[in-house]
Order: C-alpha cells, then structure tokens, then sequence
C-alpha cells in the first residue's frame, strides 16, 4: 500500500486522523479521487506549520536507526514491532546513563 492510495486515506480519517502529505498531481489533468482532493486541501492547509515538524520525529528514528542497526528481520508484524520498541528503549537507556554519569548530574544522597 503506498503512502497516498485511497485505503490508506480511508483508514486515517476512519481512526480520526488528518493525512498530511504532498499528493503527486497527474500531469494533464486534475486530481480526481475525492479523497486525494481532501488530503491536498489538508495539506495545502497545513504544510507550513505541523508538516514541518515531520523531520524532527523523523530525526529521532534516525538515529535510533543508525545506534542500533538499521534493519529489523522478522517473522510476524507483531514480533517486529516489539523489537523497535526494545531498541528504542534501549536507545533511552542509554541516554538515560550518558546524562547521570555526566558529573554535573549526580545524585547525592
């Protein structure tokens, strides 16, 4: 499924979601789908304010792409998505003991 089809959009408006990303328009006519109409509408809308901060999010998965291997080989889905959530923990954690052992940062009982 790509990331503009009309299942996609169909499914993010039925969770409550505002799909916000550029729709490529044909390149002699007009855009004919009624949703991709909506999501250019939207993202016309929006596209200097909250599309922006799309890199910001995508920064952080970055780099816990790059800290700790950049592919996840999986069985299932669900197995693949508890192992991004184990590495980006992990990620934290070690955030989490780089700012503590920092000796500005230490607790003193």
């Amino acid at each position: 499924m790509y990331s503009n089809s009309n299942e996609l959009i169909d499914l993010s408006f039925e969770n409550g979601l505002l799909p916000i990303f550029k729709i490529k328009k044909p390149l002699h006519n007009d855009i004919k789908s009624p949703q991709r109409k909506k999501v250019k509408e939207i993202y016309d809308k929006y596209k200097n304010s909250i599309f922006r901060q799309r890199f910001n999010i995508e920064g952080i998965f970055g780099n816990v792409k790059n800290k700790f291997n950049c592919y996840v080989n999986a069985v299932t889905f669900e197995v693949a998505k508890n192992l991004v959530y184990m590495k980006f923990l992990a990620y934290l954690f070690v955030i989490f003991l780089f700012f503590f052992s920092y000796p500005y940062f230490t607790l003193n009982f």
